[in-house]
């Protein structure tokens, strides 16, 4: 089990170096979900799909990464890079994004505060997560926030 904290988005897009053409689209991809299993460790496009019927937005990166919209919150966020990350949180905020929960684990990869102004939220009450079996995989180029956030 992990505790974790909710993180308030800047208000406008990040700055970037490399800027990537972020899609909006209604079904979940193929590629989507097979980087999301190499990710997380099992098959969730069926849920992935249902919170898009009921109103969550996805954005892509085709073949790079993902993320969905659902009310204010962004997440999950998958990507091979991040770079692709940071452009789907960009793309995010535009849609209207203000925050991301993300879990104190000392696996989570860092990188992310480098690139994007995380404010968190003190004044919220932390969440407990529990993580479900270890990958064993080389998961070296994925980069994974969740809705609650995985890295």
């Amino acid at each position: 089990k992990y505790t974790t904290s909710v993180y308030s988005l800047p208000n406008k897009p990040f700055l970037q170096k490399i800027n990537k053409i972020v899609d909006r689209i209604e079904m979940f991809p193929k590629w989507a979900a097979f980087i999301d299993k190499n990710t997380i460790g099992f098959d969730r496009s069926d849920f992935l799909q249902l919170k898009i019927n009921h109103g969550s937005i996805l954005i892509t990166v085709p073949n790079e990464g993902f993320a969905l919209i659902s009310s204010s919150r962004i997440g999950p966020i998958i990507s091979k890079s991040v770079d692709t990350a940071v452009c789907l949180i960009n793309e995010g905020i535009k849609l209207g994004a203000n925050h991301i929960i993300i879990p104190k684990h000392s696996r989570f990869p860092n990188k992310i505060f480098k690139f994007v102004n995380l404010t968190e939220r003190e004044s919220e009450s932390n969440l407990k997560m529990l993580y479900g079996k270890e990958v064993t995989q080389n998961l070296d180029q994925f980069y994974a926030l969740g809705t609650y956030a995985k890295g």
